[in-house]
């Protein structure tokens, strides 16, 4: 029989449920990895996207632009559940995302549109530089040495405009920037991830 064997009956999918299913599998698999390895799921969310939308025959020139901003609309619901958990428990220093807030929304709009002007190279070295600094951090296990205290409500803005710039134009929440920060200030490790959960929900 020419072209092959026919697959059996039952099992072919609707070609409109591919792409559903694809997505939603990647949800648990990002998911799953972000939880076990400790990482914010843009890291991850943005290279798998971008793998996935070239085999779904996107555009190149539009690829990593579409995964950074899925990446941060997908953190909106992550976050926002993230961050009533850790609201419930507690552990979240509203004071700090209340001075950090200014600063990440200023930033967080211009990236975006800066992103749009900038050249599609150097948005893909800037998102490997980060990444490398990501990998750098995990493998390595730095930690900043506390004995800080926070640098007021200003400094603390100024703080938040580099968290949010940066992390936009990474697609990612910004937690590997604003727990070391949040550390390096004196606050306790669980409080600042607690934290750094409604900070990256301001972030995406």
């Amino acid at each position: 029989m020419e072209g092959g064997p026919e697959a059996p009956p039952g099992l072919t999918l609707p070609a409109e449920l591919v792409p559903w299913l694809t997505y939603a599998a990647l949800g648990v698999f990002v998911g799953f990895f972000s939880g076990l390895l400790g990482i914010g799921g843009g890291s991850m969310i943005v290279p798998v996207l971008g793998l996935t939308f070239v085999a779904f025959g996107f555009s190149p020139d539009q690829v990593l632009h579409l995964s950074l901003g899925t990446s941060l609309a997908a953190m909106i619901v992550s976050t926002a559940s993230a961050t009533r958990a850790h609201h419930v428990l507690g552990a979240v220093r509203w004071d700090i995302v209340k001075m950090l807030a200014p600063g990440i929304a200023i930033a967080g709009l211009a990236s975006g549109v800066i992103a749009r002007a900038l050249p599609l190279a150097f948005l893909k070295i800037f998102f490997l530089c980060f990444m490398g600094y990501v990998a750098y951090q995990i493998i390595f296990g730095l930690k900043p040495r506390p004995g800080h205290d926070l640098p007021g409500p200003v400094g603390t803005a100024a703080v938040g405009l580099g968290i949010g710039g940066l992390s936009a134009l990474a697609g990612v929440g910004g937690a590997m920037l604003s727990v070391p920060f949040m550390m390096y200030c004196n606050v306790g490790f669980h409080q600042a991830i607690a934290t750094s959960a409604a900070i990256s929900f301001v972030v995406s």
